[in-house]
């Protein structure tokens, strides 16, 4: 069991609790273990502590599926969010799913590119400058991954957010404004 590797207690309560509110999803199980590991290894995880914990880790991001995760990924300015969700909020949707949001990120950005209005050579070039800006940062994040699979450096997944989805989603959302 992953919990008692990391030094952890966890009761049948928690582990259902922990199943619960990930939905199933074992990856974000990890995830939140290891998150919590860091906190307190010492702390034994209840069925209450789970639920306390899942609350104070925004529960609303855990329930959403990846088209939900992209979609927040690349949102612009709103009547909610005049300015447009911010690079955390893109950042919090990426940890959704570390695997997954970089994936969809790369397949969606040409088509969120091509929605620009392109008329004239100006707003072609414009479009062009955003597909080359957000290529890179893909480029960039393919470099970090390498670092945090190969060499097990899992300190630069934060980079790996930003180069891999954060920073496309601000390029190519705060554009739609």
């Amino acid at each position: 069991m992953i919990a008692q590797a990391e030094g952890m207690s966890v009761d049948d309560q928690g582990i259902e609790k922990l199943y619960h509110g990930c939905n199933g999803d074992l990856r974000q199980m990890i995830t939140s273990l290891q998150m919590w590991s860091n906190d307190d290894k010492s702390m034994a995880l209840t069925g209450d502590g789970i639920s306390e914990r899942l609350k104070t880790q925004h529960k609303e991001i855990l329930t959403k599926n990846i088209f939900d995760v992209v979609k927040e990924v690349f949102d612009g300015p709103s009547q909610a969010k005049p300015r447009g969700p911010t690079v955390n909020d893109r950042l919090d949707s990426f940890f959704m799913d570390i695997d997954m949001a970089p994936m969809w990120t790369q397949q969606a950005y040409p088509s969120v590119v091509s929605s620009i209005n392109c008329q004239g050579r100006f707003q072609q070039a414009k479009a062009l400058w955003y597909m080359s800006r957000c290529a890179d940062s893909i480029s960039d994040s393919d470099l970090v991954q390498q670092q945090i699979r190969g060499a097990q450096n899992w300190g630069l997944l934060p980079m790996y957010g930003l180069t891999s989805t954060a920073k496309v989603g601000a390029l190519l959302g705060n554009h739609k404004g």
